[in-house]
């Protein structure tokens, strides 16, 4: 339990803040599922699994977690599963595998494009034809070289490749793109999509930490990569269709404006909100959008980082390079953030350094929780009363501050017409391993968590 921590360690000097937190957790029912649920909010689960293996998508979580989600939260006939964060689009697709219709939502045009493609229904002719045109286009990108115009268009990201590999991957878009209307929109959207999927694989660089790493990895012929990809897809949309008669409907959007969003497509859905599951951005410092530029960048989302900072600016704040001043926020939440700013002059003091980056935060954990009680406010606007909203979370810490993030959304969300039907603690979280030398207490302290509400 968090409040055993704070007890034995003193981790907050504020006393407001730290009796708000011992109350949350007395209040809440907490319950540790660690043992059932701790494979399942990882993405790894996912590589090896029809359509959620597609793309590599390291912030997402286990189908098998939203398999077990839609069990427990019962949707009827008639209802629709909404995910406002849908990434690489894990729960609209496991809802589709299991029979659900579905609208998922993010302000990452590539994840809404990715998902989109994941949700679809193909006829046998269309699978057909697309397991016929797959030799005839690879045969043809080895054959094509790419034009000056495309290495040109795209020279933002070409140091993330060897020169090879950058120009045999245009050769794929150039190739694709001449191909378009012949191919027709859906079935150049799954080659297209094969594209998108095999790009880190291709560079010289992996997701890692905030943002893309060097990495010195082998990928062999690119157009060979791209057949294997393709292939891949293309099986398992053979092998585990998805019915012609669900609706699923995917949108870069913002989550914040959820309602707006949710109405612009009731009559197409035609079916009622029956569950929210989604997994935020956590409150961690990290720039999702830094990791996924190359992706964002070569298919034409964006010309260059000005241009995905558009993107970024409509995003929940979860980013110290993005902190925008908040006038207005929940009194524990500013405690939270004078907690941390308050234990900044002795780091600084203690290493000699000035750290502009911790100085950040604060304002960064105002923002976060502005943006969230925003899309917990739309959740609630949404849902029928009854039915469940889960929210897979993380807890932060800074400085050897725990930021209780289940706790402070739960608390959040009784505002807008929820009742906190329990928090389930998944696994352990991980942090830093120099904070937790600095403070060894935060190994085992740190919780992921499903905010299990329901409407009132």
């Amino acid at each position: 339990m968090l409040t055993d921590v704070i007890d034995e360690y003193g981790v907050y000097s504020n006393r407001n803040l730290k009796e708000f937190i011992y109350g949350l957790e007395s209040r809440f029912a907490v319950t540790d599922e660690v043992e059932f649920f701790s494979r399942l909010v990882n993405f790894s689960e996912n590589r090896d699994v029809p359509y959620h293996g597609w793309f590599k998508y390291r912030e997402g979580f286990s189908h098998t977690l939203i398999r077990e989600l839609l069990i427990r939260c019962g949707i009827a006939e008639g209802e629709y599963v909404l995910d406002p964060f849908c990434g690489s689009g894990t729960t609209v697709v496991e809802a589709a595998l299991n029979g659900y219709s579905g609208i998922g939502i993010d302000i990452n045009p590539v994840s809404a494009f990715l998902s989109g493609v994941k949700c679809r229904s193909y006829t046998d002719e269309e699978v057909a034809r697309l397991r016929r045109m797959l030799p005839e286009l690879v045969e043809c990108m080895r054959r094509t070289e790419p034009e000056q115009a495309y290495l040109e268009k795209y020279q933002e990201v070409r140091k993330f490749f060897n020169e090879h590999n950058f120009r045999r991957l245009l050769s794929v878009r150039q190739v694709l793109d001449g191909q378009k209307e012949r191919l027709g929109t859906k079935l150049y959207e799954f080659f297209f999509c094969a594209y998108i999927c095999m790009i880190e694989a291709v560079s010289d660089r992996k997701r890692d930490g905030n943002g893309l790493k060097r990495s010195a990895a082998e990928t062999g012929e690119v157009e060979t990569y791209y057949l294997l990809k393709a292939g891949e897809m293309l099986s398992d949309i053979e092998r585990h269709r998805i019915s012609p008669e669900l609706v699923s409907i995917l949108d870069c959007g913002d989550a914040k404006k959820l309602r707006e969003t949710v109405e612009r497509h009731a009559a197409q859905i035609g079916r009622t909100p029956g569950a929210i599951m989604y997994s935020p951005p956590y409150a961690n410092s990290f720039d999702y959008f830094e990791s996924y530029k190359m992706e964002v960048i070569l298919a034409d989302y964006a010309a260059d980082m000005k241009g995905i900072g558009i993107y970024r600016q409509q995003a929940v704040e979860s980013f110290v390079g993005r902190c925008d001043e908040r006038s207005a926020v929940r009194d524990f939440v500013a405690w939270m953030a004078d907690e941390i700013e308050g234990a900044i002059p002795e780091k600084e003091s203690r290493t000699g350094k000035r750290d502009g980056r911790t100085r950040k935060v604060p304002k960064m954990l105002k923002g976060y929780f502005a943006d969230m009680e925003k899309v917990i406010e739309e959740s609630g606007a949404v849902l029928p009363p009854g039915k469940k909203c889960y929210i897979v979370v993380d807890q932060s810490a800074y400085l050897g501050r725990i930021v209780p993030t289940d706790l402070f959304l739960a608390a959040i969300a009784e505002h807008y017409g929820f009742a906190v039907s329990e928090i389930i603690v998944c696994r352990i979280a991980k942090t830093s391993g120099q904070q937790i030398r600095r403070y060894p207490y935060l190994k085992d302290s740190l919780r992921e968590s499903i905010v299990v509400l329901e409407k009132i």
